[in-house]
């Protein structure tokens, strides 16, 4: 019976931890994706000012 017993808290103390560690898991996946993005942006600007650009470039070729 005292086996069960630790078996028992063991489990609860082991699933008390995940939900503790998984609690602010949101926040910090959609504030990475925030900085994700702003750092694409950054790095590489809008893209559809390169699309334009090269639209531009390839009817200027065409001609």
């Amino acid at each position: 019976m005292r086996i069960m017993k630790v078996m028992l808290v063991a489990g609860l103390l082991a699933s008390s931890v995940g939900v503790a560690q998984a609690e602010d898991g949101m926040e910090r996946i959609q504030r990475f994706q925030a900085q994700f993005k702003a750092e694409q942006e950054r790095l590489w600007g809008d893209g559809k000012e390169q699309v334009v650009k090269q639209d531009k470039e390839d009817k200027k070729t065409d001609s």
